[in-house]
This record gives C-alpha cells, structure tokens and sequence, in this order.
C-alpha cells in the first residue's frame, strides 16, 4: 500500500508548474507539497481538494487528474472516480487505461489491509468503486463477499461469492471461493447449502491435485 502511495505522490508532485495559468491562491508549488503532505499521512480529503485545485488550474494535467481519480477510489467516490479515470482515458489513452488497472489492482490490497484492521466499511467503499470500474472482477468479488462475511451481511456475501465463482480470476483453483460461501450459507443457517459448497470445493481441490 505504501508503494502505491508513494508512486501515486511521486507523480502528482512531478506535475509541470502551471503559474500562469493560476486560478487558486496557494502556488503551484505549495499545492504539489498539500498533495504530497496529505497523501504520507493519508489524509485523502485534503488531497482531493488539493487535486481538485491543481485540476482547476490546468484539467488537462494527466498526472494530477488520475491521482485524483486514486483518491477518490480510497474514499469511496463511485462518480468522481469514475469520470476521473475517463478524463484520464481521454487526455492519454493508452496510459490512462494502464494507470487505471495498476490503481484499481493496487487498491485492493489497501482494501484487504483495511479488512484485516476491521475497518470493514472503509474497505467496503474501496470494493464498491473497484466493482463499478471493473464488474467482472471475480477476484474483487471474491474479496467483498469475505468482507461481507465478517460484517454478518451474509446475503450480500452468497451473492458476491456467486459471482466470484461465476467470474472466476483464480480464486477457485482451490475452491476457495466456495468455501467461504458455504460459510456464508451456514450462518444463515442453511446447513444444506453449506455443504454442497464444501462438497464443490473439496471436488475443485481435489482435481488441482491430480
């Protein structure tokens, strides 16, 4: 997570000076230096509001429009973030689409760290951009229905693990995804569900092993 950050600071601090063109009070350079500052302490409010003065100066700023679009996948934005990126897509294609999926890979792992601190509704917002940005992600999928699990909304979880398993990135190699839905299934008391999914895993395990 600190890498992402880091890569993410390094490139909107890197952005060409634009005094010209001012439209905010605070300089170009004191605004790279909010940035930079907000995002070590992850303080990502102040770092969108400082993106977003940096944007107003010059929109056509690739490095300063995407890094807002990261931000806002770490608040949760679903709108922001997504005509982020588009701006992104459409200032340069290529590297826009690139910078998109490294983001939106990367920011999964902030969502598992946040998971596995119990910040689960923080997580929760992480997943619901990444799966408006990419809806067929089965490992995205995978990772929201365990988070679901954890947070009793177990329904929300059959469903997301469904769709893991019908999207599958890997995560079924081991049959894992179907484990964790027979969890889902038995805390809801549905005993037979669970282990038709234990069944299904342990079928999936088994044939990997030959």
């Amino acid at each position: 997570m600190k890498r992402l950050l880091i890569i993410i600071t390094l490139a909107i601090v890197g952005c060409s000076d634009r005094s010209e063109t001012q439209k905010e009070t605070r300089r170009p350079e004191e605004l790279r230096a909010a940035v930079e500052a907000a995002m070590k302490s992850e303080d990502f409010t102040a770092a969108e509001k400082a993106l977003t003065a940096m944007i107003a100066n010059d929109s056509s700023d690739f490095n300063a429009v995407s890094g807002r679009a990261a931000v806002r996948v770490f608040l949760g934005d679903v709108d922001g973030a997504t005509k982020d990126f588009d701006a992104a897509i459409k200032i340069d294609k290529e590297k826009g689409e690139k910078l998109k999926f490294f983001i939106a890979d990367r920011s999964i792992w902030r969502a598992r760290e946040l998971d596995m601190k119990k910040r689960y509704p923080e997580a929760l917002k992480i997943y619901d951009v990444l799966l408006t940005l990419y809806p067929e992600s089965g490992m995205a999928y995978h990772d929201r229905g365990g988070l679901k699990t954890s947070m009793g909304d177990y329904d929300g979880a059959i469903a997301d693990l469904s769709k893991a398993i019908e999207f599958d990135e890997g995560n079924n190699s081991a049959g894992d995804s179907y484990t964790l839905r027979a969890r889902a299934k038995r805390a809801k008391g549905d005993e037979d569900g669970a282990k038709t999914d234990d069944a299904k895993s342990k079928e999936v395990f088994d044939a990997r092993q030959k």
